[in-house]
């Protein structure tokens, strides 16, 4: 007993501990009303896929992890366009029911799923409250309403991001062009109405706010233009500002703040406004930097951030930057590099007031245009084009003057940049001289980390598009941008990462610079959200993802030089570095993850590695960086001139360009990662195995420092052709010394290797390994990978990055790359570029067979270029040649040619495409014949074969990457042929053969249960009910939850009723058993079961099911038992409720009520209740007379006396008298007209 009770206990604590685990992935489940939606939020811990369709007014939602909570009593809440939700067994799917042809939507907010659910098939999304449409129809005349109708019509859409800070929340306008705007307060809200007409989504911006601001709705101001009134309850102050054309909204949580009541209008707060007719210019900016660097009125500033007066804004709640989780309903229009000078807000400070002015606040007077040199567009930023900024000159007395300039310009330190150009004043004199007035200045910019479990970031949320530079140096994270800023670096220094030292901002001229100590093998990668940018420090290598290319020059306009070609590059800051004490120049790139993939080292200057932007460490003072419109140039003054090697004309893959701090060897040139020519060891062909044998007895003679030699020995195989061999030597190596198989130059081995072998997959994995980022011979084999997978798409872009196939590689790697590379230039429509890798791959002295395959390629570029003729010349000649690879290829274009061209029929080409089949098996070929064969089979509408040939496609070749896709549209058109009325032309018994021979295709959810319930229709009517039978019974069983499997186990119930399976019947209506149903629905499945019970001889129990129940159904139903029961009398009165009135008027009766008065007089002759049996014949004698009932009425009712037996035999001649089985005749009369599905 004691073990028993033991046992108990440990079974109740594992229960204990297990339940919850399991739930806590659980979502819970929420719903709210507004005025023209409906919303259920599923909250998830975690990231959770789902899916969601429409089948009707049905929504079946699907999810990865099972959904917690009573969701059809939350759901009972709504009633306005949800009219029910539950939850199926599985606790995964979710059914959602429509009160009408509503629209709907789904999204995420943060882990959260919504569902969201409108009225009116027209209906925009962004609903508007009751009070928001009450204040609409109250203003203005039908004049106005007619101009703010055509005011919204042209309105632009306007996105809004928002954003969740611990403090505040934030709303950001994303406007296109700056627009004025006011702010007003109201009881209980605030209005903010803008100077333009536009549109925004409410409906997903009350979705991403907290529930106290679900009252936020956009309206339409008296002249049409854009009103947003936000809720604005206690312990809320609203704060705003501008930021270039952007108007950012702050409501910021204060335990003082009082709901907002109704205030004197104030003064618009103006945001910028292009001018018309204007050219700007950036001259005489720096005239008025001094003037527009601070706020003098401290009041007005806090007004300006909503702040009470008597609060110090330097002491106010920070506002944080917009994160990248910050979602955005619309994408902001794309960044113009040439035009960050334009239209960026100003700050004015006069006497009375402070407030963001732009050119569209001055006067036209005051504005003038100058040409700014392409060199740079006074912010920095070169650009090719010619840009023009405003500029401002004397202005009439009594108007301010002011000049326009970007606000991170505001507060920059005076003579203290390096320009990009002049003599000699970006040399290292001139940088000292700079360097000595450099200060920290400028506005302030957050940096913002988040550190990860595996990745901490830093992000510089700029307001405006800027140059970078990101680098390391002795163990040292530089960030350099060509923007005078502050860093505020509270949040950073609060933080708690462990990989990180304290971070300091560096004095450097111009622009800012933040430097942070990382721990060894920390590196940085950098990418950018809008604007901004971000730093992402993890252990990894250090390499952009695009390496800028370096040249030696010998003659240029400035003598010898060594030329980086960059785009979008800023003018070159300085900065010294306060560890190791000497100088840097540093140019920024606004181009992403442009940098210099390894160190070189020259006789006068050292140009570091960066991920970002170049970076110079001159060694003579002469050294000078001159930023040009393609590239940094990099000279000495003419008095020394740069002191560089002419490059060697043979270019040899040995020749030594800088020393390589990037794990691979020395001995490559930027963008290599195989020294082919160096691998092969000098050796002959001749000489392979005699170099072969002496790699093995270094391996032999080497003891435990053996991996140098085995490395050696598999790169020999590589360069050699033999990609099976140097996997071999791989392995073992990576066995032994797991850091050495992590070099780049190993991993790309290892993948080039797989790739060769046909192990495409596991060859894609190696070459997408971030450490091979940035080179171009990666990039060439990346390339082939997705092409012999079929991505095209991706691989088009590897080979353009990768340029060209390097020289020395063995002649069986450069072929196969050079016929994917040609191929995939043909697919991009480049045809030259094609023309280059097949002129390549010719002049390599190539074999029969690789040159028939060379040839086939040919013919794809004279066919794509529309050399038809000569194309198919080709082809013919290869059709009837040896190679089998070009063979099949070119008699398969033929084929589609000719079939295009519309010289054969389908059938034909299926024919001949059938006979290709068996001359080529097992690769991306086959698969591409088997989808195209089930395409053509399936319009020729030959179902069978079409979908069979789509499904050995899926089967043959599960790991293609096309398969899910081929299964895709196998499931559809499987689907199409049930519901688009294609089946309903087959016989009844061929669609049935299809459905059980492609049952696996029948769609989940709705549509799949459509299909089968319509089949089952088609079966029933052509009398086939066990067949059909079969198909309801697997639908209850296997695929229905809820009402709907209390339907169809209805449906199943009377189609075995019919068949006389009265067992099976009751069967299948205690399968189908389900709680909700409706009044009608119940009554019909007692109806069934007391018709089943009453046949297995149960009539009393019978009787019972039907004692509440007083429809025609119900009585038909009775009337049959006491028929059957011979209850002649109590028979005799459910006949007479049946007739009712029918017929003593006078009127003509049908068919059917003329049976039932039949029978109504049979049993008053059987229960000898003449008195009745003479009324009958009185009141219905006439109307009989008219039916084909007349005959047997007459001898029934004219009974009076003789025995029953007599009475008998003389009915028996009527086949309508004593055959009485109302209630599935009611059905079967049913079914004759109208499908099985009717019935409930």
């Amino acid at each position: 007993m004691r073990r028993v009770t033991g046992l108990v206990g440990i079974l109740t604590l594992c229960a204990a501990v297990l339940v919850p685990a399991t739930y806590g992935y659980a979502a819970k489940v929420s719903v709210d009303a507004g005025d023209g939606f409906d919303r259920i939020r599923f909250d998830w811990p975690s990231r959770v896929k789902y899916s969601a369709q429409r089948f009707g007014n049905t929504l079946l939602l699907e999810f990865a992890r099972p959904v917690r909570g009573n969701i059809a009593e939350a759901a009972a809440n709504l009633d306005q366009f949800v009219g029910s939700a539950r939850r199926q067994e599985s606790g995964r799917e979710v059914v959602v029911e429509f009160t009408g042809g509503h629209r709907f939507r789904t999204f995420r907010d943060g882990n959260a799923v919504v569902v969201m659910v409108g009225s009116g098939p027209g209906l925009d999304l962004s609903l508007q409250p009751k009070s928001a449409s009450k204040s609409v129809n109250k203003t203005g005349t039908e004049s106005s309403v007619k101009a703010v109708g055509a005011a919204a019509r042209a309105s632009e859409r306007l996105a809004v991001r928002v954003g969740a800070h611990p403090t505040y929340n934030r709303i950001v306008f994303d406007w296109r062009r700056p627009a004025a705007y006011e702010v007003k307060p109201e009881d209980g809200r605030t209005r903010i109405s803008f100077s333009r007409p536009a549109t925004i989504d409410v409906d997903r911006l009350r979705a991403r706010l907290p529930s106290s601001f679900a009252g936020i709705a956009s309206e339409l101001s008296a002249s049409g233009n854009l009103d947003v009134v936000i809720p604005v309850p206690e312990g809320i102050r609203v704060r705003h500002l501008v930021s270039g054309p952007k108007v950012v909204v702050d409501l910021v949580k204060d335990p003082d703040a009082k709901a907002p009541k109704v205030l004197k209008a104030s003064k618009p707060q103006t945001v910028p406004q292009k001018v018309a007719g204007t050219q700007p210019s950036v001259a005489g900016v720096g005239n008025e930097r001094k003037a527009t660097s601070t706020f003098r009125n401290k009041d007005q500033v806090a007004s300006q951030f909503g702040l009470a007066s008597s609060q110090n804004p330097e002491r106010a709640t920070r506002p944080e930057p917009l994160k990248p989780g910050e979602t955005i309903t619309e994408a902001p229009p794309p960044v113009r590099t040439d035009l960050l000078a334009v239209n960026k807000p100003q700050k004015v400070t006069n006497a009375s007031s402070t407030t963001w002015m732009s050119s569209a606040a001055i006067p036209p007077a005051s504005i003038s245009s100058q040409v700014i040199s392409p060199a740079t567009n006074g912010q920095g930023v070169r650009s090719d084009a010619q840009v023009r900024t405003p500029q401002v000159t004397a202005a009439p007395s009594g108007q301010t003057t002011v000049a326009t300039q970007s606000v991170l310009e505001q507060g920059a330190p005076q003579g203290t940049g390096v320009t990009a150009s002049g003599e000699g004043s970006n040399s290292v004199v001139s940088a000292l001289k700079a360097l000595e007035g450099a200060t920290i200045s400028g506005p302030s910019l957050p940096v913002a980390v988040t550190a990860g479990e595996q990745v901490t970031s830093l992000r510089f949320d700029w307001p405006e598009a800027v140059a970078a530079a990101v680098f390391m140096r002795a163990e040292n994270l530089w960030v350099v941008f060509n923007q005078s800023v502050t860093f505020d670096l509270s949040q950073l220094l609060a933080s708690q990462v462990r990989i990180m030292g304290r971070a300091e901002q560096i004095p450097v001229a111009p622009g800012s610079a933040l430097r942070v100590p990382l721990v060894a093998g920390i590196a940085p990668r950098v990418w950018r959200d809008g604007n901004s940018w971000v730093v992402d420090l993890a252990p990894q290598s250090m390499r952009p993802d695009v390496a800028l290319e370096v040249d030696t020059q010998q003659s240029s306009p400035q003598g010898p030089r060594v030329f980086v070609r960059a785009e979008g590059t800023g003018i070159t800051t300085v900065a010294r570095d306060p560890e190791v004490g000497d100088q840097l120049f540093v140019v920024p790139v606004i181009e992403l993850s442009r940098g210099i993939d390894a160190r070189r080292d020259y006789a006068q200057f050292r140009i570091l590695s960066s991920v970002q932007g170049l970076v110079v460490r001159p060694l003579i003072d002469e050294i000078e960086v001159r930023v040009l419109p393609d590239g940094v140039a990099i000279t000495a003054s003419k008095l020394r001139g740069l002191e560089v090697s002419k490059p060697n004309g043979g270019g040899s893959e040995t020749e030594l360009v800088g020393y390589r701090t990037d794990g691979l060897p020395p001995g490559l040139t930027p963008g290599r990662i195989f020294n082919m020519v160096s691998w092969r060891r000098g050796a002959k062909p001749k000489d392979f195995r005699k170099t072969k044998l002496d790699l093995q007895l270094r391996i032999a003679g080497a003891d435990i420092f053996s991996n140098g030699p085995r490395l050696s020995l598999a790169q020999f195989f590589f360069a050699n052709g033999l990609a099976a061999e140097a996997m071999g030597m791989i392995r073992i190596i990576e066995s032994s010394d797991e850091e050495l198989g992590r070099r780049p130059d190993i991993r790309g081995m290892r993948g080039a290797a797989h790739f060769i072998l046909g192990r495409y997959n596991e060859a894609e994995k190696d070459l997408d390994n971030p450490t091979l980022n940035g080179f171009a011979e990666a990039e060439l084999w990346r390339g082939a990978a997705n092409a012999a997978q079929g991505k095209w798409k991706d691989a088009i872009e590897h080979f353009a990055r990768a340029g060209e196939i390097p020289g020395g590689y063995p002649r069986n790697f450069a072929t196969q790359l050079a016929m994917l590379a040609a191929e995939a230039a043909v697919r991009a429509g480049d045809f030259r570029g094609a023309g280059g890798f097949l002129g390549a791959i010719a002049e390599g002295d190539p074999t029969a067979g690789e040159m028939a395959r060379l040839n086939y390629l040919r013919g794809r570029v004279l066919y794509a270029s529309g050399n038809i003729d000569r194309a198919r010349e080709a082809w013919r000649l290869l059709a009837e040649g040896e190679d089998r690879w070009s063979r099949v290829r070119a008699r398969r274009a033929l084929i589609e040619h000719a079939l295009r061209e519309g010289t054969i029929s389908r059938t034909e080409a299926i024919d001949q495409l059938e006979r290709l089949r068996f001359a080529w098996r097992g690769d991306q070929l086959e698969f591409d014949l088997l989808r195209r064969l089930g395409k053509l089979y399936l319009e020729e509408d030959d179902f069978v074969k079409g979908l069979e040939a789509l499904r050995q496609a899926v089967l043959f070749f599960p790991d293609n990457i096309f398969a899910g896709a081929v299964t895709k549209e196998m499931t559809e058109e499987f689907a199409s042929i049930y519901t688009d009325g294609t089946a309903d032309t087959m016989p009844p018994l061929t669609a049935l053969s299809l459905y059980d021979q492609f049952r696996e295709l029948t769609p989940v959810g709705r549509r799949g249960d459509a299909i089968i319930q319509r089949l089952a229709d088609r079966l029933v009517q052509v009398d086939l009910l066990d067949r059909a039978a079969i198909l309801l019974d697997r639908q209850v069983r296997f695929r229905l939850q809820g009402v709907p499997k209390a339907k169809v186990g209805s449906r199943l119930a009377l189609i075995r009723l019919l068949d006389r399976q009265s067992q099976k019947a009751l069967e299948a209506l205690d399968e189908s058993v389900a709680p909700g149903l409706d009044a009608q629905l119940s009554l019909q499945r007692k109806r069934l079961r007391a018709r089943a019970i009453f046949e297995l001889g149960d009539a009393q129990t019978a009787l019972k099911l039907l004692r509440r129940d007083e429809t025609r159904e119900a009585r038909l139903l009775r009337a049959d038992i006491y028929w059957r029961t011979q209850d002649w009398k109590k028979a005799a009165e459910v006949f007479k409720e049946l007739i009712g009135q029918a017929g003593q008027d006078g009127r003509r009766i049908d068919d059917s009520q003329a049976t039932l008065i039949l029978n109504w007089a049979v049993t008053l002759s059987m229960s000898d209740d003449f008195d009745q049996l003479n009324r009958a014949r009185q009141i219905y004698g006439q109307q009989i007379d008219g039916t084909s009932y007349r005959e047997a009425f007459r001898l029934i009712t004219n009974r009076t006396e003789g025995e029953l037996s007599d009475f008998l035999t003389l009915t028996a001649r009527f086949e309508e008298i004593g055959r009485f089985q109302a209630f599935l005749s009611s059905y079967r009369d049913k079914l004759k007209d109208n499908p099985l599905s009717a019935v409930n």
